[in-house]
C-alpha cells in the first residue's frame, strides 16, 4: 500500500505536535491555497487538512477522485459540507 498523500492548505501557525502525527501517517505538502488552487491540486491527494480559510463543498469532493478524508483543525465544522 503506497502512502497518504496529505495537503495541509493552512500551515502557518500549525501546531508542531499535530505536524509530526501528519507526518507519520504519509507524504504532508504544506500549501497555501486560495480556491481556485485549492480545487486545481486537491486531486493529487488522499487528505485534506484545513482550518476556516476554505468552504469545503461539493464542488471541492468532486475534483477529489482520491479523498479519503477532510480533515478540520478546528473546534468547528460549519465549513465542511456534507458528502452527499
Amino acid at each position: 500500500m503506497s502512502a497518504l498523500r496529505i495537503l495541509n492548505v493552512e500551515p502557518k501557525g500549525y501546531s508542531p505536535k499535530a505536524r509530526i502525527i501528519l507526518d507519520g501517517l504519509g507524504v504532508v505538502c504544506e500549501q497555501e491555497v486560495d480556491r481556485a488552487g485549492l480545487i486545481e491540486t486537491i486531486c493529487d491527494y488522499d487528505i485534506l487538512v484545513t482550518r476556516l480559510a476554505h468552504r469545503i463543498d461539493d464542488e471541492v469532493f468532486a475534483a477529489a477522485p482520491h479523498h479519503k478524508a477532510a480533515v478540520s483543525a478546528t473546534t468547528g465544522l460549519v465549513h465542511l459540507a456534507l458528502v452527499r
